[in-house]
């Protein structure tokens, strides 16, 4: 039998079948790395969002202990206004305070799903009647964050007034002094319906309470990280007690606060 040869037509829709299946083959590819890169890339954002804030899992137990101290504080600074605005001088009132919100944690403590806050007060004001002259600030503030793979410390520089006297010719002086150190530098005002705080490059002659926020939610921004300087941050080698008075006498400042947000032992 004579040999046959395949027609054109034969060979051409061979070639176009040849080309389809290379074409499904790339695309095919295509899509599996694809799927690949975009889930290597999700563990990775999973992974970065765990060794910066934790397992998801404890964001929200975290926000609820900061939610929590933040009220704790504003209900505090309001009965501490109270009992002593325009009672005592702005040096007492500042270590009333402090010791107020400290007694209140450390007599109803704050912790949830392996996490707490602690705070410590300290008043030096007998031992260095001249700090507040030298930096401007009359209170220190330390946030600290111990549930991180690296911990965080950060400081914050406070002048304290009474609401009427924002005024203050010293004022402006005084705030030149603190942000001259740190950028973290606040203005608290003593009101007669509780504390409040300002950036201190943002207060003027005009500044009163209206125009500035309660002191909980800058302790607690301080403890999210979203505030505070870490050059001044307190040496966490040291215990909370010992490494808040060392960073007030660097800094030269009468009273301190410190805020712990850390995780409890097992």
């Amino acid at each position: 039998m004579p040999c046959r040869f395949a027609s054109s037509g034969t060979v051409a829709t061979s070639r176009s079948a040849s080309r389809a299946i290379l074409a499904l083959n790339a695309a095919s590819n295509f899509l599996r790395d694809l799927v690949i890169s975009v889930l290597h890339r999700l563990r990775q954002s999973r992974t970065l969002h765990t060794l910066t804030f934790g397992p998801i899992s404890g964001v929200h137990f975290k926000e609820h202990l900061l939610k929590e101290l933040e009220e704790r504080i504003d209900r505090v600074a309001r009965e501490v206004v109270e009992d002593f605005y325009d009672v005592v001088q702005e040096p007492a009132f500042t270590s009333h305070l402090a010791q107020a919100i400290r007694s209140e944690v450390q007599n109803h403590p704050i912790n949830a799903s392996g996490l707490k806050i602690e705070v410590t007060a300290a008043d030096m004001h007998d031992r260095a009647s001249t700090m507040e002259k030298d930096t401007g600030a009359d209170l220190y503030v330390s946030v600290v964050r111990r549930d991180r793979p690296v911990p965080v410390s950060k400081g914050m520089l406070v002048q304290a007034k009474w609401e009427h006297t924002l005024r203050d010719p010293k004022l402006p002086g005084q705030i030149e002094q603190m942000t001259d150190r740190t950028d973290a530098s606040y203005v608290f005002a003593y009101g007669e319906s509780g504390v409040y705080c300002a950036k201190a490059s943002t207060i003027h002659p005009g500044t009163r309470t209206l125009d500035m926020r309660p002191i909980g939610g800058l302790i607690t921004d301080g403890l999210r990280c979203t505030a505070g300087d870490p050059h001044i941050g307190r040496d966490l080698s040291l215990s909370r007690a010992q490494g808040l008075r060392r960073k007030m006498r660097e800094l030269q400042v009468p009273v301190g606060l410190a805020a712990t947000l850390t995780r409890t032992r097992k």
